[in-house]
Formats: structure tokens, sequence, C-alpha cells
């Protein structure tokens, strides 16, 4: 079993029942839905045939929605994209209107009194370079410096430009609204700068009177200031190679992201690692050595997940890239020991005996370990200390199923809630055999972690036997 999970975006090319079906059977495990390009009802659609996938395949796979952010974007394209020539020029106007590669607007026009001539604008993660060459009250006229194709809805970044835009735009605010109404198992907040920005997005779920996980993108320079901060606050992290290799040299990123990782490993949350990271499946059946060499380097640094953008929304080739995917994480972990996490616990008796749970099924080299969750958090911290075995997680609560899919090694299951932890054991056993996940004889560790909640039956206790 491979410990380290995939994220999948799904869009045009994998919209349908069949295609979610075969993206979740060679190895997805968490669904996200961009809402940069996509409107309610067709999140609301793409929601319910994910559910329906899910429960055909018997999986618990979580639904996360990527929430715009306060990012400045191209606005809509004359037939979806148009090429912007190098060496010509073009104007980026306030007003709104179907552009071509003589002219586009944008979605912030105040960014039209923000930068001068000589001010250096990038387009599509910086795939496109442009030079204000004339500023006038409602329009840039710009010099293309690097030329591309540029498409509807796509990023724009200014870097050394101060703009001033709000954690959550309205549009945030109405797309979490309905995140919540269609029941999403968390959002992806973008261009995160301080813990302040998830609190706010705690506020507008509280309001609609439900409150789930929250993954900050740490996509801005300003955000790895907060790092810490933000990573104490939020519910897991994802490196959002993307936007930060605009506003940050791109030689500095590996180092960048390594750094991230271990601030999320430090406060036990998840992260994932994304963007761009088997690209040239967008349009190629096969990805590059680089690319492999990427995924293999993220999940040798411990990250909990690696995610697909465009390569599973709207390439040509969305089930090989995620088999693909699949396969370089399975040899990366057979072939290198998984990234050992420190073993501070803080003083929490609830970590010490995840770390003897641990322990223990690694020194008989246990085939599982089994443990039953109401919140999750002892998934979480038993996949924090894990040495690659196993982590069968049960609970009584379906979105906790789906959520716990989130951290490295963790499989969730569904299981009726018990009375006593000799219940548990007796049927999470039954469930793995008659499932044929394990086989009689199999030895296994079953703890039931409480930390301080010593007046509970079988309060942190540990069970080691066969089956």
């Amino acid at each position: 079993m491979t410990c380290a999970k995939i994220v999948a975006t799904l869009g045009p090319a994998t919209n349908t029942l069949e295609n979610i079906k075969s993206l979740l059977l060679n190895g997805v495990n968490i669904i996200r839905i961009n809402m940069s390009h996509a409107s309610h009802d067709a999140a609301k659609a793409t929601i319910e045939t994910v559910r329906a996938a899910a429960d055909e395949l018997h999986l618990h796979i979580p639904i996360f929605m990527d929430l715009q952010g306060p990012k400045i974007r191209v606005g809509t394209i004359k037939n979806g994209e148009t090429p912007l020539i190098q060496g010509e020029m073009t104007t980026i106007a306030s007003a709104t209107l179907e552009g071509d590669s003589s002219s586009f607007s944008v979605d912030y026009p105040q960014m039209i009194q923000s930068c001068a001539a000589g001010t250096t604008i990038l387009l599509d993660d910086g795939k496109i370079e442009l030079t204000v060459v004339e500023q006038k009250r409602d329009t840039l006229r710009c010099k293309i410096v690097k030329g591309g194709i540029i498409k509807s809805h796509k990023g724009v970044a200014l870097p050394g430009v101060a703009v001033d835009l709000p954690a959550l735009t309205d549009q945030d605010i109405k797309d979490v609204q309905a995140g919540i109404s269609f029941n999403v198992d968390g959002f992806f907040l973008s261009f995160v700068q301080s813990p302040d920005d998830i609190i706010e997005l705690h506020g507008v779920m509280r309001s609609d009177g439900k409150k789930v996980p929250v993954i900050a993108k740490i996509e801005a320079a300003t955000a790895l200031e907060n790092l810490e901060q933000i990573t104490a606050i939020s519910d897991g992290i994802l490196v959002a190679r993307g936007d930060l290799g605009v506003e940050i040299p791109l030689w500095k990123i590996p180092r960048i992201q390594l750094h991230i990782i271990e601030i999320a490993k430090k406060y036990r949350k998840p992260v994932i690692v994304a963007t761009e990271m088997l690209e040239s499946m967008i349009e190629n059946s096969r990805p590059t050595r680089a690319e492999v060499s990427d995924v293999t380097f993220a999940v040798y640094s411990g990250c909990d997940a690696v995610m697909l953008s465009a390569e599973t929304a709207v390439g040509k080739y969305p089930t090989e890239a995620v088999s693909f995917m699949r396969k370089i994480i399975d040899e990366s972990e057979q072939n290198t020991p998984v990234v050992q996490k420190e073993q501070e616990t803080n003083g929490k008796m609830s970590e010490s005996v995840a770390i003897a749970t641990v322990k223990m099924a690694s020194d008989i080299k246990a085939n599982a370990i089994i443990v039953q969750t109401d919140s999750g958090y002892t998934a979480q911290i038993l996949s924090h200390f894990s040495k690659g075995i196993p982590i069968h997680s049960f609970t009584h609560d379906r979105h906790t199923a789906r959520v716990i899919n989130l951290h490295r090694g963790v499989i969730p299951h569904y299981i009726v809630k018990t009375d006593t932890f000799d219940i548990f054991i007796e049927e999470a056993t039954k469930q793995l055999v008659s499932n044929a996940i394990l086989q009689k004889s199999a030895s296994v560790v079953a703890v039931n972690i409480t930390g301080s909640k010593s007046s509970m039956q079988n309060a942190n206790a540990i069970r080691v036997f066969h089956i």
C-alpha cells in the first residue's frame, strides 16, 4: 500500500461518472473543485457525481472546494484563448470586454492606476510577461516581452506592486455558502497571508451553521513570514508553487517547499504539494523524467499528498496521469524509507500513546494498525508518527471518514459506533477480513487513544494480537 495520497482536480476532461470512477480506481484519494472555473450549478453536479462514484466503489472520498481568493484574473477571452505574440503590443482595460490579442480586461480595475510605465505584469504563473509602456486613466498599453497563449480567467501577478485585496472576495463568500449547502468536506483558501484570513473564513462558515476543514494555500511571499501562525490555525497546508514561483525566485522554491513541509509536520498538519507535478501530461501520454523526480522528491520529503491540476481537469490523459503518479509514489515508498517525523510529544499523553503504538507495530512487523476515531484526530497523530504501516481508521461519521483520507498512510472505514474497545476490535477485524483487506493470522496492533480522558474504559489501551 502506498502512503502518500493523490489530489485530482476535476474539469471538462473528467466530470462524467465513468471518468471519475476511473480516476478513483487508479488511485485518486481526494477531489478538488476549482471555483475559478466552475459555476455553482456545475459544482453541485460534480459533487453529486463524485458522491455517486465513491458510493458505487465503496470509497470515502473527500471533496474540497478551492476558493478563487483575492487574485487578479484575466477577464473573458473570445473563444477561451488567444495568442499574445512576443514583441507586439496589447492593451489591458479596466472596463469589462471580450478579450483578444489586441486587448483584454482584468477583474481588478484598480490595477490600472497601480501600474506605472515600466511595471512588469506576469500572466498565467509567469508564462507570459508584459511591460507597461503607457499608463492612461482606464487602460495600460503593454509590450509583450514573453509571448504565449492567454486564456480566460488566468492569474495576473504584479511583482513588487502593492495591491489592496480582501482575504475573501464577495464571490468567495457566495462560494463558501454554496459549498456548505452542497455538503463539501472542506475548502482550500487561496492567497492566505495571515491567520486572520483563516479566522475570517471560519466566521463565514459559522454564520451558515457549519465548520469544515480549511487548507491554507501558501502562494504569497507574505504567507512565509506568518507560516507558523497560519499552520497552527489551519487544518492543513498546500504548497502552491505556481503563484509562489512568481513572487519568489524559482531556484528558491525547492528549499521553501521543504521548509513548508517541515513546519506542517511540526504542527501535525497534513501538507499537499501542488502545481506542474506532471504538467507535460496535459498534452503527452508520459511524464518527463524531471517530473518523475519532482514527485519523488515531494514523497521523500514526507508530504501527505501530491496534487494534479490541469493534468486531470483539462488534460488529454487524465487517467494515465493518475496512474503514473500512483506508480511513482509506490516506487518511491518501496525503495526509500518513509521520512521519519520528530518524536517530540510536547507533553501530550495522546501523542505518547501514538508513538508507543507505532514503535510496537514496527518492532513486531505488524500488518496493520487499527483505531477508532470520532473527529479524526487520532488518525492524524498516528499518521504523523507512522513508519509506513497501514493505519486502518474506523469512524461512525461519514464526513470524518472522508476527511481522514487526507492523512498519509491512513485508510478510512465506516463502522457503527461501538460501546467498548473489545467490541470495536471484534467488529473492525471482522470487516477487514470479510473485505479481504487482511488475512487470517495477520498481526495487528489496535489502539484506543483518549489522551488525558483516562476515566474512559480502556483509555489509552494498546492490544497486540493475530487475527
